[in-house]
């Protein structure tokens, strides 16, 4: 289509295109009629190559999470440092090869806490966690489980060196304690969602929590 804000003229209009040409025998002018086409069928638009491996792909990371109160309606928490500041967790792993989630839950709260048997609620919450770490994206896809204990001593001594830069210290914290506190807990929504579980209200299918 020729460019009508320009002043020429439009395609699509009706029109005769006239012009003078020398033909033999002479003629003192030839007249073409213009010859109007179809429109060429639109090329559909190519979908954009997509490599085998997306090189900002996250990676996934299937974890477990365990909320462990005491007797007293006390949360055990860690606070860990995250480089651009600290927050308090539950003791958490990802989950090792062949493992389920509630393996690798009591798993890590005996290498975490030292807490060597504890009985599990079913999964009470799930959160999907995207983080940075090492100069790698990860998507962290978390199982929350609950496990009820007689005040336990606690001891990091099964965290590896590595873990131990991560996790600085523990504590055992009431829900009010959580509510009125500026720290920063994850869950994030805790001091919301942790009255329901000291009062043993379990969902009957796990709440996914926000990132």
């Amino acid at each position: 289509m020729l460019n009508v804000a320009a002043g020429l003229p439009d395609a699509r209009a009706p029109r005769q295109i006239c012009s003078e040409a020398r033909v033999w025998p002479p003629r003192s002018s030839l007249c073409l009629p213009l010859i109007r086409t179809e429109p060429s069928a639109p090329r559909l638009h190519q979908r954009p190559r997509i490599s085998a491996v997306e090189d900002d792909a996250p990676i996934l990371r299937p974890a477990a999470r365990v909320l462990v109160l005491d007797d007293h309606d006390h949360v055990l928490l860690l606070r860990a440092n995250v480089g651009a500041g600290e927050v308090w967790i539950t003791p958490r792993g990802a989950l090792e090869p062949g493992e389920t989630a509630e393996q690798a839950a009591l798993r890590e709260l005996r290498e975490e806490t030292g807490i060597e048997s504890a009985e599990l609620s079913p999964c009470v919450w799930t959160r999907v966690h995207r983080f940075e770490w090492g100069g790698k994206r990860h998507e962290q896809r978390e199982q929350f489980f609950v496990a009820r204990v007689e005040a336990p001593d606690i001891c990091l001594d099964g965290c590896g060196p590595e873990e131990l830069q991560f996790l600085t210290e523990w504590r055992w914290w009431t829900a009010d304690e959580i509510a009125q506190s500026d720290a920063v807990f994850a869950p994030r929504t805790l001091a919301k969602i942790l009255p329901a579980i000291l009062d043993s209200q379990y969902p009957e299918q796990p709440i996914a929590l926000p990132g």
